[in-house]
């Protein structure tokens, strides 16, 4: 036995398929625990339902009611939390440049919960999406995929808790796809991901090493314009 162990002959066809299968289900059940235990928006642990989405949402409350500044003020910004869901400890910070407050803003044009399935709705099927396009010249069957790609523990928290790892993963996933034959929309891909800053400059040594030159200037402009429409949109507060 500790020789198949010490192979990896144990990890067959039949296991890899099953195990994923085994987790996903244990997800589901936890996720579907979790939403039945909550009260008014609240979980058994005292937080807001997609905790880290819940910082999304009442930044883009900010911004709908004419004061995007507002997120970048440490001490208004935690009032707002408490105001909205009446939570008192584990506030959230506002770490985001300022052109990611527009999709805050759109997203919190609607009710919390309808808001919270839009986007996560929109950033799984993003990183879906990437998780195929990488995949596609393996030609593997559509479904084991599916199931292996949600059944990976990083994206079962990613979901519970309304982060952005969907998001952003979609974006360098996707930026590395069109990269060969698309560099100008990789670049765009490339220039949307500095919505976390310390991702996108990561990026740059290796577009530069490759002499991707193209993708750099497309995603340098497309940086400098998403910078010029907050500053057209939002002012120079936020910055």
């Amino acid at each position: 036995m500790l020789e198949t162990f010490r192979t990896g002959a144990w990890l067959n066809r039949q296991r890899l398929q099953i195990y994923p299968l085994i987790l996903l289900t244990a997800f589901i059940i936890a996720g579907v625990g979790l939403a039945v235990t909550a009260h008014r928006g609240i979980d058994a642990y005292g937080r807001p339902l997609g905790s880290d989405f819940s910082e999304i949402w009442v930044a883009g409350r900010a911004v709908d009611q004419g004061d995007p500044a507002r997120p970048y003020d440490v001490a208004a910004y935690q009032r707002d939390q408490i105001n909205v869901f009446g939570v008192k400890d584990g506030f959230y910070i506002w770490p985001y440049p300022p052109f990611f407050l527009a999709i805050a803003a759109v997203l919190a044009l609607w009710p919390y919960g309808v808001a919270f399935a839009i986007w996560q709705s929109t950033t799984l099927g993003l990183y879906l999406a990437t998780i195929f396009a990488v995949l596609r010249p393996v030609r593997l069957p559509a479904t084991p995929v599916l199931v292996t790609t949600l059944a990976f523990p990083p994206a079962f928290i990613n979901f519970m808790h309304g982060q952005n790892g969907f998001l952003t993963a979609g974006l360098l996933g996707g930026g590395l796809v069109l990269l060969p034959k698309k560099p100008l929309a990789a670049g765009l891909c490339f220039a949307l991901l500095a919505y976390k800053p310390h991702l996108g400059l990561l990026v740059v040594p290796a577009l530069v090493a490759g002499g991707q030159w193209r993708t750099l200037v497309s995603g340098a402009l497309a940086l400098t314009a998403m910078a010029l429409a907050s500053l057209a949109a939002f002012g120079t507060a936020p910055w």
